[in-house]
Order: C-alpha cells, then structure tokens, then sequence
C-alpha cells in the first residue's frame, strides 16, 4: 500500500500555464524573440527554467542568467498567482490527509515560489513536506528530489509514488526506484510519459484517488442510494419533545469524524443504564445524523443513548472503526457522573456493517488473544452487560461470500481482502465464552439473513445467552434493517423486544 504521496506542481496541483507562458514571453521580447507557438511554450511548463530555455532556444551562460532574471522579476511581480487549481484537487488532498497519508510536494520550481503559491491558494495545510531547490539550483533532476524525500524522512520506497505530467516527473520516479502515476490532464506527452515506464495513469484527480484507494464510483453510488433511502424514511421525523439531547461532543482528534450525541428522556434523574449504538452503511456510509431518530427512540425506553460518527471506508482503512468504537467506550466511562451513565449497565446496538464491528469490538474485549493483535487500548474495567447484533455481518469470505461485500473489504482492509485478513474479521472465529449475551435478529426480506447462523452455533458451543429472532410481517416482507423504520409497527415490537432483553440484564 502506498503510504507516502508525492505530487509535482504545475501541471499536476495547479494549471499555472498562464503564468509561466506569459512570463517567457516577456523574458524571450528582450532577445527580440516574439510570436513563439504555444506547444513551444508549454514545454517550460515542468522542467528547470535554465535546461528550458537552453533546450528550445540555444541560450547559455550570461544569456541564460538573463532569461531566467527576466522571467522570474515578472513571474514575482505581475504573474506567480495567475494559476488554477484542477478540478477535484483539494477533495482529494483532504481524504489523503484524512487518511492519515504523508502528502509531500516534490517541484522542480523553486521551493521559494511553490510555497507562496501553495498558501496564497489554500492548499499548503495539505502537504506534510516541500520539497524543491533553491533558485541558484539549475536543475530539472527529480530523481534528486524524490531520493531527498525517502532519506530525509526515511521512506520505504514500496511506499511511494510520484504523481507528476511529465516525462521528468516519470524518468525520476523509475530512477529513483518508486512507482508511479503519469496525469493526462497537465502538458506532458503521453507517449512519452508510456515510453518512461508510468505504473499507472490517471485522467482526473478522481482517478488518482481511485488508484490510491481513497475514491470509488461504487462507494459513491453506495452513499447516494443509501441516503435517499434513508431521507425518505425520516422524512418529517424530529425530536420528541420527552428526549433531552447533546450534541456534537468531540469524542476524538478529528472534529469531523469523532464526534457523537447523547440522549436521554428529559424527566429521568440519576444514572440511567446505557446503549452504544453502532450504525450501519456498508463500512462505507452513515454518520449519527443518519441514525438519532433511532437512537432517541431507545432513549424514550429508558436509556441513556450514545450515536456517535466514526470513520469510513475508503477515506479510512481498518481498524479504524474498532479505534473510533473503543475511544466512544472510553468517553462513556470517563463521562458516566456529567451525562448519568451506569457503568454498571452499559449495553450496545450495532446494524449491518455496524453488527460487524461491534461483534469485533466485543470480541477484543472478552478475548484476550484476540485483543492482542490491536495497537488499542481497551479502557479499564469496561465491559457490555448485552449486545444487539442486527441483520449483521459475522463472517465473509471469498468462496461463499456476496460480490460487493469482498468489494468493500478490498477496500475496507489494508491487504486488499487476503484470506488471513478475512478471517481475522469474522467475529465468529473470535467469539468466546466470555462473549456478552446477545440478541441476534433478522427478517424474511433481509439480504443478510443467512449470515446469524454463522454466529449461533458458536454461541451454542460457548453456551453463551442468546435470543434469535426472525422478522415477519402478514402483508409484505420486512427488508434489511427494517427496524431503523420507526414508522412500521413490526419496528416498535422489535426494538420494544430488544430493550426489554437489555432490561433482563439491569442489575
């Protein structure tokens, strides 16, 4: 997996062929030059000014120092800032600093120069390092660069790859010994940029992130039909009078992922035992605004009601969400006197992709050997009274398992779905006696509701509590995750049976 990305500057981050065209037209009016073809022009676009101008025009020693004055005094005053930024650049740079990339900026323009540019438009607070030379540097030579970036910061090369639109940003990546992808939308030739051995190519700053594994056209068709779905479902649904709400606590680092809601029925006094609630959405979808009017409806049964966002797929990779799930168990048992949790009682829901992770999650934490494969700390003393596991996912594999779903977990997994990885995420394999009772539930309409036999035999060996409940309406089937729906009266019943499972267990 790459880990560190290297970006050049003009013809890759920004289209600067404005400024860097005119100011060489200035420079060459002074040599009487003038008129000169675009396609000639263009071709300063990337390299060291001193090996351009030398190229196309034959200039040398105090010729060449005086072309490269006149460009850079007008390029400084009147032209530096006259650049565009590619469509879908800054998107891509913040899900790579999201992603927890290192974004590094390897230029043959003077560092000087792609610095000022870089904060006059914004996108300086992407890029971990800068990389380029000074303006008494002559050269065009990116394999110098990108070796300066791999020694200075002590890079594997496995982990790198330079993204540039032209020949010298590929000829330096292959003498540098790093892989490679070769834009089509900057200035460079293609056939040259093929002949210099590119490992990939990308026409967009869309495809770039497909190639690093933090776009997809499936998870964006995932998130769109998901949502419309789900706005219709809510549609006209707002907060019951009877529920108090907290919302928006940074539970994380990231304010924008890490952040959850708690809810409570406004008239309880005192600690109220507690539920975690895990959201579905394909590993790749959701967020807590998705799911509170779920949440709060737990709450109106006498819980206090934890929602929290955590991070997705591809922006993220796993264990992320088992990090985020165990930071939320870690901000209940620090919070239990300011929001009234009995940490005596604490109980959790997950749905979908969030039975998945929650079955994990509890699994770290009643398996010893398991927990040890995580760089996590599990809070001290935490631990769940029951669990809800709602038309989930328990185990996925290549032989058996649905198309999409080992899709998502090339994705979702930093191996790309090996077998070992696959199995390390069936929370089947991991489940032991010390595994919290459990509520397993799915419907007639389920697509995954054949997937609770993968965990009901292993509870009957580890003679573990559980109830297993199957979902059926008289007049028409009930569909994956049927009981996010709080308009179906087969919902109520069904999250009125779960709480009341919960509420066996409340010392």
């Amino acid at each position: 997996m790459y880990k560190n990305i290297m970006f050049d500057l003009d013809g890759t981050v920004t289209d600067s062929g404005r400024a860097i065209t005119s100011s060489v037209e200035y420079a060459l009016a002074d040599f009487g030059i003038t008129d000169q073809p675009k396609e000639k022009l263009n071709t300063f676009i990337g390299p060291s000014l001193y090996d351009s101008f030398e190229r196309e025009y034959g200039f040398k020693g105090e010729d060449c120092d005086k072309a490269v004055a006149l460009y850079r005094y007008i390029y400084e005053k009147e032209r530096m800032y006259d650049v565009d930024i590619y469509e879908g650049i800054p998107e891509l740079l913040e899900k790579l600093q999201e992603g927890g990339f290192k974004v590094f900026l390897i230029t043959s323009k003077p560092l000087k120069f792609s610095v000022q540019i870089l904060e006059k438009i914004g996108l300086s607070k992407f890029f971990d390092h800068m990389i380029g030379p000074d303006l008494t540097d002559h050269s065009s030579d990116k394999k110098r660069l990108i070796e300066k970036a791999i020694n200075e910061q002590g890079l594997e090369k496995s982990e790198c790859i330079m993204i540039g639109d032209t020949q010298y940003d590929i000829d330096g990546a292959v003498a540098a010994g790093v892989d490679s992808i070769a834009v089509t939308y900057g200035y460079g030739n293609v056939e040259a940029m093929k002949a210099a051995g590119a490992t990939f190519f990308a026409d967009s700053a869309r495809d770039i992130g497909k190639i690093l594994g933090v776009c997809s056209d499936m998870v964006d068709e995932i998130r769109r039909a998901f949502k419309a779905n789900d706005d219709i479902r809510d549609k006209g649904l707002t907060t019951p009078d009877d529920i108090e709400r907290f919302d928006d606590i940074v539970y994380g680092e990231n304010e924008k992922w890490q952040v959850l809601d708690v809810y409570r029925p406004r008239n309880a006094k005192g600690k109220l035992p507690v539920i975690i609630s895990v959201h579905g959405g394909a590993w790749v979808y959701g967020d807590k605004e998705t799911y509170q009017y779920y949440c709060m409806s737990l709450a109106q049964r006498g819980f206090a009601v934890v929602n929290f966002t955590y991070r997705l797929t591809p922006e993220f990779k796993y264990p992320s969400p088992l990090v985020d799930t165990n930071l939320v168990a870690r901000f209940v048992a620090e919070n239990s006197e300011k929001y009234g949790f009995d940490l005596r009682n604490v109980f959790a829901v997950g749905d979908s992709a969030g039975a998945h992770i929650l079955g994990l999650y509890a699994c770290m934490l009643t398996n010893t050997s398991y927990a040890q494969k995580f760089d996590i700390k599990l809070p001290e003393g935490f631990f769940f009274k029951a669990i809800a596991l709602n038309c989930g996912v328990y185990r996925i594999d290549k032989k058996d398992g649905r198309e999409q779903d080992l899709d998502l977990m090339k994705l979702f997994l930093l191996g790309g779905a090996t077998e070992d990885e696959l199995e390390d995420i069936s929370v089947a394999e991991h489940i032991t006696k010390e595994f919290p009772p459990v509520f397993v539930m799915t419907a007639d309409g389920d697509f995954l509701k054949d997937q609770p036999g993968n965990i009901v035999e292993k509870l009957l060996d580890e003679n573990i509590p559980f109830n297993f409940r199957y979902y059926m309406a008289p007049e028409m089937q009930l569909g994956h995750v049927f009981h996010l729906n709080l308009r179906l009266s087969e919902a109520t019943r069904c999250n009125d049976e779960e709480c009341a499972f919960f509420k066996g267990f409340v010392d």
